[in-house]
């Protein structure tokens, strides 16, 4: 996020931004963001003062100085913009550690992008009813979807109806799937799995010998 802007949203809690919100709701993130001003004040100062201070001893060497103020500027906005960016992180991800989000009831839609043989992309949306533990370890979403939908096989000669699927993240190194669907910006890269059984809410557990990979599509909170 850039330094100066108009928040209106939290970037820490999400919520609408009222007078004083910082202050009484992240308190020490507020005391960071006091001190990230207070040093962006001092760098401009310092950029104005360049020219002033730098100029008498530099005479005749205009191109010298222009390089220096270019660069202390180009480095300062650089150190500035990532200190703010990395603070909003760490504070943001200690919100999420007190207040977690349940991914039970949360609404998605899920892109398809290769259905069977045909190729065709699908957008589907439903209810997240569980999150789930794989038994190669990683975490899955049950997903009931508003429609039930007709699904071709990878070779097209099979089709089949899902009122449920399955999914989990794709790309190697990105936080599990329930922490990456907390966000209502960003749709992420899943694979999808259709179930051979109905998924139980109450079995914390996947066995994906009762699940078949379908596609590969994206995930998005709505």
């Amino acid at each position: 996020m850039p330094i100066l802007t108009v928040e209106r949203k939290c970037p820490i809690c999400g919520t609408d931004i009222e007078t004083g919100h910082f202050k009484h709701v992240h308190p020490e993130y507020a005391k960071a963001r006091g001190m990230l001003w207070k040093l962006l004040g001092i760098y401009f100062v310092i950029l104005l003062a360049i020219p002033y201070t730098v100029a008498p001893l530099l005479t005749g060497v205009d191109s010298v100085l222009a390089s220096v103020v270019l660069v202390y500027a180009f480095t300062g906005l650089v150190l500035m913009v990532g200190s703010r960016l990395w603070v909003e992180r760490r504070y943001r991800r200690l919100w999420k550690q007190d207040h977690p989000i349940s991914t039970s009831g949360l609404r998605v839609e899920i892109t398809i992008e290769k259905n069977g043989k045909t190729g065709t992309p699908a957008s589907l949306t439903g209810v997240v009813t569980a999150k789930l533990k794989g038994i190669d370890g990683k975490t899955y979403l049950a997903v009931r979807l508003d429609n039930p939908v007709r699904l071709d096989s990878q070779n097209g000669q099979e089709k089949t109806t899902a009122s449920e699927l399955a999914v989990t993240i794709r790309v190697w190194g990105l936080a599990p799937i329930d922490e990456l669907i907390q966000s209502k910006r960003l749709a992420s890269p899943v694979q999808i799995l259709k179930p051979l059984i109905r998924l139980n809410p109450d079995n914390s557990v996947l066995d994906l010998s009762n699940a078949v990979y379908f596609s590969s599509g994206m995930i998005k909170r709505l």
